[in-house]
């Protein structure tokens, strides 16, 4: 019997399985770092068809599921779409944080402790409000995670909220700190961003769109209206995306 299959290699490296379940018409979707790995489990995924077991099984890995939701549900939450920067943030978390610490476990298995270990790890050295985006995108994964039936509750849900470094131990850079940078950075691209910044209290991606059609720089006090972001995307790209 002939099923459905897809197999290549997504532009950053990982290769993908893809197979169509003939009885439900759904499509299970794997992730490895090899071709080789590729072609072993969509072999698997077939064999699991032929002998009538669901594709997409417990055995997951949290890491597979972190590529599909990347691909699938990054840019959006529900019906609306997420801006550019959140959708860098959500990235960037997941490749630098959130896949390495979790990423090893099956789906299925992940608990509330895991979550919480997670989290107190990250609180040792992360400010507060950086713990609570991980704990915010990690929830929101496991939530789509039950909304497509691979588990029956998010582990998050009922995870303490954690402080992390507190602000005496993350201190903001002062005028004297701020006037010695924007010295030493002189008349160069990366001084005259961070002038914009240390002036404007915008954020980088902010300061890195700006056009000259946003200033008024001929009225009686000079303004600049923000109308869009430049950020890098997860393969590298540049992304202007509009404001929030």
């Amino acid at each position: 019997r002939c099923f459905p299959v897809t197999i290549g290699q997504r532009k950053d490296g990982l290769w993908v399985a893809k197979v169509k379940d003939p009885r439900s018409g759904k499509y299970s979707t794997k992730y490895r770092k090899t071709q080789a790995a590729a072609n072993k489990v969509r072999l698997e995924m077939l064999e699991a068809i032929s002998n009538q077991q669901p594709v997409t099984t417990s055995n997951m890995l949290f890491a597979d599921f972190l590529n599909y939701w990347l691909d699938n549900h990054l840019t959006h939450s529900g019906r609306r779409r997420r801006a550019e920067g959140t959708q860098y943030d959500y990235a960037s978390q997941i490749r630098c944080h959130i896949a390495p610490a979790l990423g090893k476990y099956r789906l299925d298995e992940i608990t509330q402790v895991h979550i919480e270990t997670f989290l107190n790890k990250k609180a040792e050295t992360y400010a507060e409000e950086s713990v609570r985006g991980y704990a915010s995108t990690t929830s929101a994964i496991f939530r789509d995670a039950c909304k497509l039936r691979l588990i029956r509750v998010n582990p998050c849900q009922d995870v303490a909220r954690h402080r992390g470094l507190n602000a005496a131990k993350t201190p903001a850079v002062d005028s004297v700190k701020a006037q010695a940078l924007l010295e030493r950075l002189g008349n160069s691209t990366l001084g005259t961003v961070a002038a914009v910044i240390a002036t404007t209290a915008c954020r980088t991606g902010e300061a890195l769109g700006m056009r000259w059609c946003d200033l008024d720089l001929e009225s009686e006090q000079p303004t600049w209206v923000v109308r869009q972001t430049l950020s890098i995307d997860r393969h590298g790209r540049e992304r202007l995306g509009e404001t929030t």
